[in-house]
């Protein structure tokens, strides 16, 4: 452990970017600890090593989210960094066939779990007048592709949320920043494009194409890209940077669903 090592907790961290993101903490000798509601995906990374320490939760419950920070303090000591990175992408719906309790599951979850995360770890932090917090949108919240309307709500949320507690934190030395991701080069995107692609006729790579044709890179963002990203906003070289929504997405102009 580096004696300058920091404190972090990721949730949703035990696989796709949010792993990406613990596992980059780690090679630089931060104490890191993961929550994530994939029993499986945890297991997988607790057979690894103890590196990183993980622990199953649902930032949806409170007693899970309180379990969670228990055990992350107990492996990690402090916690310097949160990174909320857990998230639900709702159901694909006309506004006016959206179920009430769906649209509540899913804000409970990527609204109310950011809340649950950041009030637990908030107090020590404005204690030790120093931290960092960082926030997963989506780059969905620009583009407001159609059917989608409780995810998008649920991600807007989360940027008013970032501004807000920028704000309120900023004098007690803690910052809050939103990471805004784009198409991320993992298994659910390659899942979607497979599954569109089936349905519109056409073949995985044609298909790909066509999305990429309003990505202005015409890439997808590789999940270190994400990590690199997270490691320069938490370090101290990012001391100034707060309160900001920042698009990490190839600069998406369109987006069907």
């Amino acid at each position: 452990m580096n004696e300058g090592s920091k404190g972090v907790l990721v949730t949703g961290g035990a696989g796709s970017v949010g792993l990406a993101i613990a596992e980059a903490f780690a090679a630089q000798g931060d104490r890191v600890h993961v929550g994530d509601a994939d029993p499986a995906l945890v297991d997988a990374l607790g057979a690894v090593g103890d590196e990183i320490g993980a622990s199953v939760a649902d930032v949806g419950s409170d007693a899970d989210v309180a379990r969670l920070h228990e055990e992350a303090l107990a492996h990690v000591g402090r916690i310097d960094v949160l990174v909320n990175c857990v998230g639900l992408a709702g159901r694909r719906a006309a506004i006016e066939e959206q179920d009430a309790n769906d649209w509540n599951a899913l804000f409970n979850v990527n609204v109310t779990g950011f809340v649950r995360c950041i009030a637990r770890v908030v107090p020590a932090m404005k204690e030790r007048r120093h931290g960092t917090i960082l926030n997963f949108s989506s780059g969905s919240t620009w583009t407001a592709p159609p059917l989608r309307s409780s995810y998008v709500a649920s991600k807007a949320a989360i940027e008013g949320l970032t501004r807000s507690i920028a704000r309120e934190l900023g004098p007690f030395g803690v910052r809050c920043n939103a990471i805004l991701p784009g198409p991320i080069e993992n298994r659910r995107l390659a899942e979607i494009f497979e599954r569109n692609a089936r349905a519109h006729g056409k073949g995985v790579e044609e298909y790909r194409a066509e999305v990429l044709r309003y990505v202005s890179t015409r890439r997808t963002v590789e999940m270190d890209e994400f990590a690199d990203l997270a490691l320069f906003l938490c370090s101290r070289r990012a001391r100034s940077i707060t309160g900001q929504l920042l698009r990490l997405d190839g600069n998406v102009e369109w987006e069907d669903s």
